[in-house]
């Protein structure tokens, strides 16, 4: 009996080191079986295996195809089209939304169907907008019946453009309905508008994301609708360093291209310049050469243009000329889109226009790069020439005053770059990478997707020059859609599907891991939407260079498997491969076979998997319902006490079905459909008929086992000596079809729930490493940490022990078609060896000069004799001496004698912990304190000392106050303490501008108010009025520095109209190919501004 010395390596390591007594190696082998074999035969005996394995093949009436050959090319070509069909609906259902919403425009009249009153997802009146949970939408409460409409905090949800934009918009609930009914797969359907409120269907109440305070979404900001509502481009930014720069105009820049990068997708190449006496790369490692603008890369420079200090004078001709040849060179290379592309300016004012460099980079033949120029600072000098620089090369000007203002005046580009797509009808399609949805945010906290979505413009022939984006329809793919479609039980044992974007990013994978813990909670990592294929299939790699070198488990971006995916080509790999189990703590070498194609009409493609050993044959054993017509058997066997099924997709059900509804009963109700001739065709579109015949098979095959355990487990039965000496917890069976029986027998606070409470068979862990030693019992305990060292401790717990059921018929053809598996004391397991009396050579162990060690497959301690405190310790955190002389490093270590082969697994997706320093805990708790006291007054005085030196008191007082946390209001109008008239509206003026001011000034006058002398009821109505326009007040300064933009525009946003002109085709600038008649086209604009607004005070007054 060779079981552990293959399975659990139960050899006995006993030191052979200079004073120890060399050891009979045939003794400890002896030991090792004589273990092995009582283990085995009680192990046996009370789970019932021998049985479990003859039922799987006892009906003769099967015939003899119960072993097929798995076609990995036939089953990949499957996956592939059911995936392409589901994705092919999303796609049909946003083309028709889109149809729907340019014609809802087209016929739209402003001013007409105006109603005050819709539903603000905000503001809903619960009464009026009935809502119910619907587990189909995470369990939150929607109306399916109608959508509702978010809107941001900074854009005032009673403006003309936002009144219009939700009447028209209105006529999109009709098509939500009807894509819903059409396809009851679909989730969240939506229409993001360019003036910022968010259509979101079903209906449902908006929630804050996580624990934010403050509502700081804007479908803008979002990546689907800024992929959607522009296409590739290549982008230079170019960060004005010189000494005017210096203080609160550079920390409003290095925010500018923070906000810049957020809006860059995987899909666009960048690099960042600063310039004073001459331009260079923020980072030095990115010189000469654009970047993609993947999440690694946007953060690497997010970090550098943080050290941007600045000195001298900015010379912007040699900036220029850099960042149009370093565009020019992108075109020699692979590092470019092809597409847009743009140079971004972000000063505080331009000496010149530099006509001659435009006029030899850009201008000849045509203007191919766009700029757009970002004027920082309150107090700048002339626009002009930074304003002409924009026009002249149809890019876009604008003014960023303050921190507040950054987010809203960056995104300006997106409606210029979208001009040339809705010029040339480019109504394209996206898909993003995998994201947390934050719009639909629920209490299960984190929700994985991918989402499609297209533009909507406005195509009606009078504006088709002008180019206008009315905003984004998009729907959400959760990553779940994916893997119903790509079954488990179809991939079998440790066989698995994934799908990578065309920049080798995951977008779903079994070892895909997005989310850490932190205080028991969930919590979305950097950069997870980011994973590299590279960085979950790792090959082993072997260095022939140095025999103690370890092998090394490392990405290879080169390997042939990414390249060809990448690629979108469809072929087939073989690869040695890294896996873990256990949270890292195990981990195993195999060859793995890949299967992969591409996904039509998306940047997507899929893979399936393959163990070498183990994936070549699938056992067919099945009672489908037409060879096998349901009978009330079928709903018994599945009732049986102690029966469930997996979380997997037996059949889809009735949106409208209760919840609390059992799968078990769900799934009975479908079954007995299926029987009926009239009801076969709905049966099988609904239901995995396959998967469904394995489930009535193993239910049939299996009913009888719990009783049998039970009975071999009584007190009264013929082997109650060992039940009572192995003190079993709880025995259970998983099979093939996703069937789960078991009983529990002891005490249930001392049994691990983690196997009772697995969702899943073959996908779990633990079926997972029994499968890599099919028929053998595999053992495990509870991990202890180095540090547990308490040699008085008895380790109080279980342990577990599984057996993958390999099924063989006579030409040797096998496959895994279930596991068994129980729970039992620990310290029964202990006694059981330790009091061993039929084992002779087992004395040997008592010896004071003796160790005894029984060690799992992955050197972690499953019995030390007389040593219970070591049980669950890695051998090599015990005895690192000892663990080195059984290891071998790598193939080319001459070591003869070795037990282990090393292997380094990197964690690529793992986060980092940052440790405080300190000598020691105790130090730290005392002097932590003093240290972030002591560095924050420092930097209290640093930043003080700033301001005054650059902006002076007064300027002090403005910046400050306007984002002092929760005391927005007080700080313009304390009715405790109610200033006079004149000071009121001076606050407000210097918070959100004078048009604002203005606004309330003139709402008061209309009122009738006798708005002159000092009353805290005026303080209490200015009050009002800003809650009633900026909506909740800011909580925090991070959230106010987001939350204030906008600070010169809420009166005039709100009035329909634009306070200040900007140059460029989203406010009618189309061709400004001169100064002058740039200059002409903002005399213009301005004028009708103040045409508009004088006719807005006279219907006010009137």
């Amino acid at each position: 009996m060779e079981l552990f010395s293959l399975l659990l390596i139960t050899h006995l390591f006993l030191p052979t080191f200079s004073g120890y007594p060399k050891i009979d190696g045939n003794r400890a082998r002896n030991i090792a079986e004589a273990w092995g074999k009582k283990l085995e035969t009680k192990f046996d005996t009370l789970t019932a295996i021998h049985d479990v394995k003859t039922s799987f093949l006892v009906d003769a009436t099967l015939g003899k195809n119960i072993f097929g050959e798995i076609d990995g090319e036939k089953l990949i070509g499957q996956m592939k089209k059911n995936v392409e069909d589901m994705l092919k609906n999303k796609v049909q259902a946003i083309e028709d939304l889109v149809k729907v919403a340019e014609e809802a425009f087209a016929n739209h009249t402003d001013g007409e169907n105006i109603d005050r009153n819709y539903p603000k997802a905000k503001k809903l009146n619960e009464s009026e907008f009935v809502m119910e949970e619907n587990e189909h939408f995470n369990n939150v409460q929607v109306n399916l019946n109608r959508s509702s409409v978010h809107v941001p905090t900074n854009v005032y949800d009673e403006s003309d453009e936002v009144l219009n934009g939700v009447a028209w918009s209105e006529a999109l609930d009709e098509q939500f309905r009807k894509n819903y009914d059409k396809d009851p797969t679909l989730t969240w359907q939506y229409f993001g508008s360019a003036t910022g409120f968010f259509r979101n269907y079903p209906g449902t109440r908006w929630t804050l994301y996580e624990n934010k305070r403050v509502d700081v979404f804007d479908c803008r900001h979002r990546g689907w609708y800024i992929q959607a509502a522009t296409s590739p481009k290549d982008v230079v930014i170019l960060v004005d360093s010189s000494g005017s720069m210096t203080g609160l105009r550079m920390a409003i820049a290095k925010a500018t291209v923070e906000k810049i990068l957020d809006t860059l997708s995987d899909n666009d190449f960048f690099n960042v310049l600063k310039f004073a006496e001459r331009p260079e790369y923020v980072d030095e490692c990115f010189n000469g050469t654009l970047i993609q603008a993947n999440a690694d890369n946007k953060k690497k420079l997010k970090d550098s243009v943080k050290d941007i200090t600045t000195q001298n004078i900015a010379r912007f001709e040699d900036a220029l000329i850099e960042a149009f040849s370093l565009l020019s060179n992108a075109n020699q290379t692979e590092r470019t889109t092809n597409c847009n592309k743009a140079i971004m300016i972000i000063t505080d004012g331009a000496p010149e226009s530099y006509e001659d460099v435009f006029d030899k980079y850009n201008w000849a033949p045509k203007a191919n790069v766009r700029i757009f120029t970002y004027l920082i600072g309150r107090e700048v000098g002339d626009s002009k020439h930074a304003k002409w620089m924009a026009c002249a090369n149809k890019g876009y000007f604008s003014h960023i005053s303050t921190l507040a203002d950054v987010q809203e005046h960056v995104q300006d580009y997106v409606h210029v770059l979208s001009r040339p797509m809705v010029i040339k009808r480019m109504n394209h399609t996206i898909w993003t990478n995998v994201y947390n949805d934050e719009a639909h945010f629920t209490e299960k906290g984190i929700n994985l997707m991918t989402s499609v979505a297209k533009p909507v413009f406005d195509k009606r022939n009078r504006t088709a020059l002008e180019g206008i984006l009315l905003g984004v329809m998009g729907t959400d793919v959760p990553l779940s859609e994916f893997t119903r479609l790509t079954p488990i039980h179809k991939l079998g044992p440790n066989g698995y599907a994934f799908a990578i974007t065309n920049n080798g990013y995951v977008l779903f994978h079994p070892d895909f891991r997005p989310t850490s813990k932190k205080n028991g909670q969930d919590i979305i990592k950097p950069n997870y939407n980011s994973v590299d294929i590279a960085e979950v299939e790792l090959e082993v790699v072997q260095s022939e260079r140095m025999a103690y070198e370890k092998s090394l488990a490392i990405p290879n971006y080169n390997m042939e498997l990414r390249r060809k995916m990448i690629n979108r080509t469809e072929g087939m790999e073989s690869m040695n491969v890294t896996v873990h189990f256990d949270d890292m703590k195990r981990i195993a070498v195999r060859e793995q076979d890949y299967y992969f194609a591409p996904i039509e009409d998306t940047p997507f493609s899929l893979a399936i998997v393959f163990p070498k050993n183990l994936g070549k044959y699938s056992f067919n054993a099945t009672m489908d319902p037409e060879t096998f017509p349901i009978t009330d058997k079928d709903e018994m066997n599945l009732r049986e006490r102690g029966t469930r099924l997996a979380d997997w997709m037996y059949c889809r059900f009735d949106r409208n079905e209760n919840k609390t509804i059992s799968n078990l009963i769900k799934y009975m109700k479908y079954a007995r459909k299926g029987a009926k001739k009239s009801e076969k065709e709905k049966f099988k579109a609904r239901c995995d008929v396959e998967l469904i015949g394995k489930l009535r098979y193993d239910a049939n095959i299996t009913k009888d086992f719990p009783d049998k355990w039970r009975k071999e487990n009584r007190a009264e039965s013929t082997n109650a000596k060992e039940a009572e000496s192995l003190g079993f917890q709880y025995i259970f069976l998983a099979t093939r079809s996703g069937l789960i029986k078991e009983i529990v027998l002891g005490n249930e606070t001392l049994r691990d729930r983690s196997l009772s409470d697995a969702k899943g068979t073959f996908e779990e862990d633990y079926f997972k490493r029994a499968v890599e030693h099919p028929n053998k019992w595999v053992l495990s305990v509870p991990y202890k940490k180095k540090e547990e060292n308490n040699k008085e401790k008895i380790y109080s717990s279980v342990l577990t022990g599984v057996q993958a059921i390999m099924i063989n018929d006579s030409s040797d053809q096998g496959s895994i078609t279930a596991a068994v598996g129980f729970q039992m004391k620990l310290e029964n397991f202990y006694d059981l060896l330790y009091n061993d009396s039929d084992c002779q050579e087992c004395s040997y162990c008592e010896k004071n000069e003796t160790e005894c060690y029984l060690v799992d497959s992955h050197g972690y301690i499953v019995f030390a004799y007389g040593e219970k405190h070591l049980i669950g310790k890695f051998l090599g955190e015990h005895d690192g001496s000892l663990y080195s002389a059984l290891t071998r490093r790598n193939e080319y270590d001459k070591k003869d004698d070795y037990i282990y082969e090393e292997v380094q697994l990197l964690d690529y997706q793992g986060l980092c912990e940052k440790l405080l320093p300190g000598s020691s805990s105790a130090s730290f708790l005392i002097s932590d304190p003093i240290k972030k006291l002591f560095t924050s007054v420092v930097w209290l005085l640093h930043g003080l000392g700033t301001f005054i030196f650059e902006f002076g008191v007064q300027s002090i007082w403005n910046t400050w106050s306007s984002i002092e946390a929760g005391k927005l209001e007080e700080a313009i109008c304390d009715p405790e303490n109610p200033p006079e008239t004149g000071k009121i509206l001076e606050k407000m003026s210097d918070y959100f501008g004078s048009d604002f001011a203005e606004d309330f000034h003139t709402k008061m006058l209309t009122a009738g108010v006798d708005y002159v002398e000092k009353s805290d009821q005026h303080c209490k109505k200015a009050l009002s009025h800003i809650r009633e326009t900026k909506g909740d007040i800011i909580a925090g300064r991070e959230e106010c520095i987001q939350l204030l933009p906008l600070t010169r525009q809420v009166g005039s946003k709100r009035r329909g109209g634009k306070l200040k002109p900007i140059c460029g085709p989203a406010d009618g600038c189309l061709e400004c190919l001169s100064e002058e008649e740039c200059q002409a086209c903002y005399d213009d604009m301005a004028t009708a501004q103040d045409k508009y607004k004088e006719k807005q005070k006279q219907k006010n007054l009137n």
